[in-house]
């Protein structure tokens, strides 16, 4: 397999691009301009109700006519570029070599525009930012070969991640500092934006001033001030790197990297025709391809993208015409910092944006003293910090500009590369943990806002018409292999994440085919293109990769936010897999057919030092034939022992993804398995403790119920799934069930119901009534959020079989909140269909076996339709079999069920993410600066796989010391509390133990199922038993005539699809269907 190698074009839907690839945004922020038509765009909404700010709302220049008026062209572009040759002069004096030319530059500009003798805003400044910048971008990156200055990005790029969390601090305590009260609604407003401008770029700035609604002059006034700002800040930027000097002269390519000529040597004109047309040449493809799709954010992305390209595709031409392009780009960036200085309108901002530049002052101080403290830490060079800082600050394109003027050759290009991936790393990475941090304050929240509402619920408050409009989107649509029931929501997130996947693909082959590589002397166009298509469905493969774990991470808190849990999403995870290994088969096989047409089948063997590995990437699909062959639905149903060890080898598909994809696209696929690995370890955690069984009720149809003990802390919500492990069995097999009990009705007690089908359930139910004790180990529970199905007026509740266990516990919830005062009770009908008469004893499990709410049973609207398909005759009492129930010895080395770390103490699984996320930046950034960076600096190539391997192991030693550190501090938390439940339990159950050491004689018969109490009578006259038949179940749904009727149904897939399909034919529109099982 060939390597993925980074595309360099975004798109309007960058956050979900199936690469990292060169935003728009970070090349986008000149930060000391915003281009006119935004400024005119903003002071001509005067349908908007302007803020009054400060002493007027309009940006006004001190002197009303400058001596050279903005229209007067001639005269400003004879000030700018008389401003820049000033500055190149002052470098051959002793001041001006210490503050260099860029810095003369930037404050001559300043004090002229603020002094009155040019204009801070005229047309030439917007032509040096529309042209003259776009054309010095393609100069400096002549020399931009991927190969040679990858290494210098890296550190650099650490350099980068540094100098936005110190922009992130500076927003913190700015804000405390100077909130900017005057503004109003607006302070936080402006804060966001500047903060993202501070990492972003000015598109940032713009667009998030546009989502929040900033007043428009608001967002003049910051554009005010941040003009000045920022050449205040590349002032002070200079002046701390007037000590260091500039690098020697290197040889590449045999032409040298000197900007002048030595001793009189003249720069051949022919070279500098050839290397100012070539930039042009490059512009106006940047341009028309901007234009032709459709990128936001300016054309400066693709300029830059096709120089990175081109010059590392055709080194030896571009490092022939490099010299000569270095002296136009130097005098253009001259000019480029006089334009900086001369839009910094001092006066302006102090009429306008005094609390404003107040806040981006301190801000952007903060962040340069962070920036110099950690990069002191990590002991960084002082450029390296200084660099990544204007990165920040002024954009890959300032930070490209000051190494240029400083004379750090190595640096130039490294200055835009780590400005893109940093900005690529915090748009990809950062966000997604973000998210997955904020969102567990956010379930905090809500959950206590849940039990508030639960203990003052004022109640008869039915579906509201939002509901009832979300719902209906979430009925099915299509009833139809190989998707299954899908819902309109779903079709619309399925068809955005196609036209995604077929936009990226057409994007990168429009590139790659305007800019081939031949890899092979002789090598035909078409094949090039071959291995183009090939190595970009790797791109989108990587794609599905990025969401590929979200699904699957059971305690998320990620998923809840969108009403999902991680068993309703488990569909999503199987159409990503299926669709990710589909798109790598294509890869694998394309790059095979490749490397047997150009005779390179000796690459199929190649594992790179320098670079990504093809073995790696043939070892990973091996994986990955495995894993997918095993999890077809046929093999998977007849076969899951098989399916369930072989899914296991998803560690080493992912080691040998990442070593041949390479830590740049781990970048992208991070979030969901960073996330998905800390829920792995917190449950490896709660799995070592072995779990108190109490009893267990078994069921004359095979079935049977365990009843564990667990911590009154511990909550859960009806349908919740609880995993079991029984190591007598199996050390190594987890099965899910259904938690039947309720956590308010049973406190101490939580139990889940089993049908003995398989093998590892058969083996269970024998062992049951031989063992006096049973060590089990527990993951879970696992469950929604919130409880929303009392929202509907009714239920209509359909199960098949062992799919009534959901069901137990919906009762059970209703019969609970039936005792609080007010609340909304819903009728419900239980329609149940069984094949045996003995599997009617599965309803005597709505009853709890013990406490006062069994009688609440009689106390709401139950309907129970049960049907007996295989039994025409109703079967004598006599010959029905007791349930019998088998109370087990306590072992005081087993402890209750008790909370996880996540759906019972989100702010904990917060705790968790956050501290290991910023755990695995810094250990990073010390491995990195401390034990690669001088294997690289020495001049040597650490191997790149190894890079990898660091990368992994450190997110997983991260992770584990995060998540065990905080795994303790709660169970210390806790222990008192739960040492006090733990004797109450064992001193109550060894009152009920009966005097017998003989393992039959725990057992005893509790009676048949006619035993005469108040419950059971009540049950007993809910329930309408039909034998030899099966429910009609289209007439029973288009007979329920409330406005609302939720529909639940649970059973076999054929049962599921019919239920779907009634619901999905628009005949009822009161019908809102849910399906409550594993498999779609």
């Amino acid at each position: 397999m060939a390597s993925l190698r980074l595309p360099l074009l975004s798109s309007p839907l960058s956050h979900l691009s199936p690469s990292i690839p060169l935003l728009h945004v970070s090349f986008a922020h000149l930060s000391v301009h915003i281009p006119a038509h935004r400024t005119r765009r903003v002071r001509q909404n005067k349908s908007e109700k302007r803020r009054p700010l400060g002493r007027a709302g309009k940006v006004r220049s001190q002197l009303k006519y400058p001596i050279i008026a903005p229209d007067d062209h001639w005269g400003t572009w004879t000030a700018l570029f008389a401003t820049g040759a000033f500055g190149l002069w002052s470098e051959k004096t002793k001041i001006g070599s210490m503050v260099s030319a860029a810095l003369v530059s930037t404050l001559v500009g300043l004090g002229a525009s603020n002094l009155g003798i040019i204009p801070y805003e005229a047309p030439a400044y917007s032509v040096v930012m529309e042209f003259l910048l776009p054309l010095t971008i393609p100069l400096l990156l002549f020399r931009a070969d991927l190969r040679n200055v990858i290494r210098s990005t890296g550190t650099l790029l650490l350099a980068f991640l540094l100098a936005s969390v110190a922009t992130i601090v500076g927003t913190l305590v700015a804000f405390a500092l100077v909130p900017m009260r005057s503004l109003g609604a607006d302070n936080w407003k402006i804060a966001a934006a500047l903060m993202g401008s501070y990492i972003g770029g000015s598109v940032n700035y713009v667009a998030i001033s546009e989502a929040l609604g900033v007043t428009p002059s608001v967002l003049t006034a910051g554009v005010a001030a941040d003009n000045v700002i920022c050449a205040v800040y590349f002032i002070v930027l200079f002046a701390l790197a007037s000590k260091i000097p500039p690098e020697a002269s290197k040889t590449t390519n045999d032409s040298t990297m000197k900007s002048e000529s030595d001793n009189g040597d003249k720069i051949p004109v022919l070279q500098t025709g050839v290397a100012v047309a070539t930039s042009f040449l490059i512009c106006k493809a940047g341009t028309y391809l901007t234009k032709l799709t459709g990128i936001q954010g300016g054309s400066l992305p693709g300029i830059t993208a096709i120089a990175v390209i081109l010059a590392t595709v055709l080194p030896k031409y571009f490092g022939h015409i490099a010299p000569a392009g270095d002296v136009i780009a130097i005098i253009l960036m001259q000019v480029f910092f006089a334009a900086i200085g001369a839009s910094g309108s001092i006066w302006n901002v102090i009429n306008t944006a005094p609390g404003i530049f107040m806040f981006a002052l301190v801000q952007v101080t903060v962040h340069l003293v962070v920036v110099l403290g950690l990069g002191k830490l990590f002991g960084l060079d002082l450029k390296l910090l200084l660099l990544a800082s204007n990165a920040n600050i002024g954009g890959p394109t300032t930070a490209c500009g000051m190494a240029t003027a400083k004379g750090w050759w190595s640096l130039v290009v490294p200055s835009i590369l780590a400005g893109i991936f940093g900005t690529n790393l915090l748009l990809f990475t950062f966000p997604m943990m973000f998210i997955g941090a904020l969102s567990c304050v956010y379930l905090h929240l809500q959950k206590k806002s849940n039990n508030k509402s639960s203990s003052n619920s004022s109640g008869g408050v039915t579906s509201s018409q939002f509901h009832r409009t979300l719902a209906s989107w979430r009925n099915p649509v299509s009833v139809k292999a190989p998707l299954g029931i899908v819902s309109s929501v779903e079709i619309c997130f399925v068809l955005m994440f196609i036209a995604l996947l077929t936009w990226s693909l057409a994007n990168y082959l429009y590139v790659s085919f305007g800019s081939l590589h031949m890899h092979k002397v002789g090598e035909k166009v078409w094949q090039a293109k071959f291995r183009s298509v090939s190595l970009r469905l790797g791109y989108i493969g990587n794609t599905c990769w990025a969401f590929l774990f979200f699904p699957v991470t059971r305690g998320s808190s990620i998923l809840p936010l969108v009403g999902l849990t991680s068993e309703s999403s488990i569909k999503y995870h199987i159409w990503l897999g299926h669709l990710s290994t589909v798109l790598f088969t294509a890869h694998t096989v394309g790059f095979f057919i490749y490397w047997a047409m150009t005779d390179q089948m000796v690459d199929a063997l190649e594992w790179s030092q320098t670079y990504v590995s093809n073995v790696a990437g043939e070892i990973a699909m091996v994986f990955a034939f495995a894993i997918w062959a095993t999890s077809l639905n046929k093999v998977r149903r007849k076969m899951f022992e098989l399916f369930f060890y072989t899914h296991h080898l998803y560690t080493l598909y992912i080691i040998f993804y990442v070593l041949h994809v390479g830590s740049a696209y781990l970048c992208m696929i991070l979030p969901g398995i960073f996330l998905f690995l800390i829920d792995r370890y917190l449950r490896f955690l709660q799995s070592r403790n072995r779990i108190k069984l109490l009893s267990s009720r078994l069921l004359p149809c095979g079935a049977f119920e365990l009843n564990f003990a667990k911590t009154q802390e511990l909550e859960y919500n009806p349908t919740s799934i609880l995993f079991i492990n029984v190591p007598t069995i199996s050390k190594l097999q987890w099965h899910p069930f259904t938690v039947t009990s309720n956590c308010n009705m049973e406190p101490d007690k939580l139990s889940i119901v089993i049908k003995s089908q398989g093998s590892w359930s058969q083996k269970l139910y024998k062992q049951l009534s031989n063992v006096d004790h049973l060590g089990v180990s527990v993951e879970g529970p696992y469950g929604p959020p919130s409880f929303s199905f009392l929202r509907h007026e009714a239920l209509i509740m359909v199960c098949g079989g062992s799919g009534i266990t959901p069901f137990i516990s919906i009762i059970r919830e209703i019969m609970f909140q039936n005792t609080i005062p007010n609340s909304h009770i819903p009728r419900v009908v239980l329609i149940c269909a069984f094949k045996n008469s003995a599997d009617l004893a599965m309803l005597d499990l709505l009853l709890p076996i013990s406490g006062p709410h069994a009688n609440q049973i009689s106390q709401i609207e139950l309907q129970i339709e049960a049907y007996v398909t295989q039994k025409s005759e109703q079967p004598t009492i006599e010959a029905q079999s007791p349930i019998q129930t088998v109370l087990f010895k306590p072992n005081p080395l087993d402890s209750p069920i008790s909370a996880t770390l996540g759906p019972n103490s989100w702010l904990w699984l917060g705790a968790i993410i956050s501290s290991s996320f910023v755990l695995f930046l810094l250990v990073l950034g010390l491995v990195t600066r401390y034990y690669i960076y001088p294997v690289d600096k020495s001049g040597g190539f650490y191997h790149y796989s190894y890079r990898c391997l660091w990368d992994m192991f450190l997110v997983c030693a991260c992770i584990c010391l995060a998540s065990s550190v905080a795994f303790v501090l709660s169970n210390k938390s806790r222990n008192s509390k739960k040492d006090n439940n733990n004797n109450k339990q064992i001193q109550h159950l060894e009152m009920e133990t009966p005097p017998t050491s003989s393992p039959a004689a725990w057992s005893y018969v509790v009676g048949n199922r006619e035993v005469e109490s108040l419950p059971n009578q009540s049950l007993a006259q809910a329930m309408k038993v039909h034998f030899g038949a099966r429910p009609n179940l289209k007439k029973i749904l288009f007979e329920s005539k409330a406005s609302d009727v939720g529909v639940l149904v649970c059973g076999p897939r054929k049962m599921r699809h019919e239920i779907a399909k009634i619901c999905a034919s628009g005949l009822a529109d009161n019908l809102h269907f849910e399906s409550i099982s594993f498999n779609w």
